[in-house]
């Protein structure tokens, strides 16, 4: 299931405000598509799935197999070449709403070292570090307004709120 963050602006999106698609900047070179898969295929069919699904119906679009933290994720986009035309997302989420990654290399380290060794971000983690800014500054060049980001997990569109948290560390304003 797709879950669209605030700024998409899509009929039936949460705070979508407009019954046509926006207008997406002409720029050179072309935007670019995106998809994370946030686990490993190898070990979880969930994301081997996701491989074929995506290869097969998003031609064109550059597939991330070894990204698994949020960090990455930005630091990757912000290093292209073009700005992002779509950012597709695809992860596990529990009941709560939080995200089967990590934020960063430490939170990697900390989350498979303890507990039940899965990655894990929750809401306050992931708000603490948008206030600290101890994530990388999505750069506005490569990841802007015109920018589509899709969330594909299970019970991630339960929490608003850990959408809204996640759409200000990709750029959004604060929700």
């Amino acid at each position: 299931m797709t879950h669209y963050l605030q700024r998409d602006d899509k009929p039936g999106a949460p705070g979508g405000t407009s019954t046509a698609p926006r207008a997406v900047p002409a720029t050179v070179p072309p935007r670019k598509n995106y998809v994370f898969l946030m686990g490993d295929g190898k070990r979880d069919p969930f994301y081997n799935a996701a491989n074929v699904y995506f290869t097969q119906n998003e031609k064109g679009t550059e597939i991330l197999r070894d990204k698994r933290t949020l960090a990455e994720v930005i630091t990757y986009v912000n290093a292209g070449t073009s700005p992002a035309l779509k950012i597709i997302i695809v992860l596990h989420a529990n009941e709560e709403g939080n995200l089967g990654f990590s934020l960063d290399a430490a939170d990697l380290k900390k989350d498979t070292g303890g507990g039940d060794k899965k990655p894990r971000t929750e809401l306050k983690e992931l708000r603490d570090a948008n206030a600290s800014g101890s994530l990388p500054a999505a750069d506005v060049a490569k990841i802007d307004a015109s920018t589509q980001v899709d969330v594909r997990g299970c019970n991630v569109g339960r929490s608003k709120l850990m959408l809204d948290a996640l759409d200000q560390a990709l750029g959004g304003a604060p929700g």
